[in-house]
């Protein structure tokens, strides 16, 4: 029977660094928990520190008032700049994507001697591009070489899947990408575990992954049938 865990992200996992083929990778998902304000609480305390220090200027001095100085006009104009650049800063840090991933369930059952696929969904709902990495380690199943695949095949039980999302308002759709295996001889169950990983720095949460995929022998129905999906929503 079909069932599918969910779970919390514990608040003690702030930040990992991944060391995989692909070099070094940070997982983000430590990212869903921190509001995107918080990024921007340094250009936020600047922005008011010059604000303030442009009206003391203004009050104390009165010389600075008169704005058809020349040398007022360009204390106004480098102090408006700065801040335009500071407003710029601050909505570029606000910005995140805000990715969640899933696989299609609407196909349970998996048979030997064949070549099966599993579906991963991806969306972004945030208002910053996204640029990501899921990793398929496989146990007991086999990664097969298809010609229409879109993922990297670093070893027959590991895959690098790479996803390119729009902001939401440029596309809503969901992206699914297949996965093709083969499953192993003479084993009663194959597992799938996935591991989410972007490059440097980005800013990205996710909203709700899937961390396992589990399937067993089915005696009655002859094929192995997806037994269990493990995951989490932040």
């Amino acid at each position: 029977m079909q069932s599918q865990k969910l779970g919390v992200v514990p608040k003690s996992f702030k930040r990992f660094n991944v060391v995989s083929l692909l070099g070094e990778l940070v997982l983000v998902v430590s990212l869903g928990m921190l509001p995107s304000s918080y990024f921007a609480i340094p250009y936020i305390a600047l922005f008011l520190a010059i604000c303030i220090a442009v009206i003391v200027m203004l009050v104390i001095f009165p010389s600075f008032r008169k704005y058809r100085r020349k040398r007022n006009i360009l204390i106004y104009i480098v102090a408006a700049l700065v801040l335009m650049l500071l407003i710029f800063q601050i909505d570029n840090v606000t910005r995140r994507a805000v990715v969640s991933y899933k696989i299609d369930t609407s196909v349970t059952q998996f048979y030997p001697d064949e070549t099966n696929q599993i579906r991963i969904r991806c969306q972004n709902h945030g208002d910053r591009p996204a640029s990501f990495y899921l990793d398929f380690h496989s146990i007991n199943a086999s990664f097969s070489a298809q010609p229409e695949q879109t993922y990297i095949q670093v070893s027959t039980t590991l895959v690098v899947v790479p996803f390119m999302l729009q902001e939401s308002w440029f596309s809503t759709n969901t992206v699914s990408k297949p996965v093709f295996f083969n499953i192993d001889a003479n084993v009663t169950e194959f597992s799938f575990d996935i591991l989410f990983e972007v490059h440097g720095y980005n800013n990205i949460a996710v909203s709700e992954g899937v961390t396992n995929i589990r399937c067993v022998w089915n005696e009655t129905q002859n094929c192995y049938t997806l037994e269990g999906v493990s995951g989490f929503i932040v």
